[in-house]
């Protein structure tokens, strides 16, 4: 898998014991936009824009369609 050794290097990069590893995106109109795409996919993550997150609790949560 292209994007393994990078998603295995994200989630050993935290002392969090089972991280949540998202590709923070500016959106569909950067120039890299197709890239931030096919990293997610490759590394089977969430492609998310700043709009997507917010912090509660000193926390950070993703807005889903089944809540945070």
């Amino acid at each position: 898998m292209l994007g393994g050794s990078l998603l295995q290097t994200l989630r050993e990069s935290t002392e969090v014991d089972e991280p949540t590893v998202v590709l923070l995106t500016p959106g569909r109109f950067n120039s890299a936009y197709y890239e931030h795409t096919f990293l997610a996919q490759q590394m089977g993550i969430e492609l998310v824009e700043g709009q997507d997150l917010f912090v509660k609790d000193a926390m950070v949560f993703m807005r889903t369609t089944s809540g945070p």
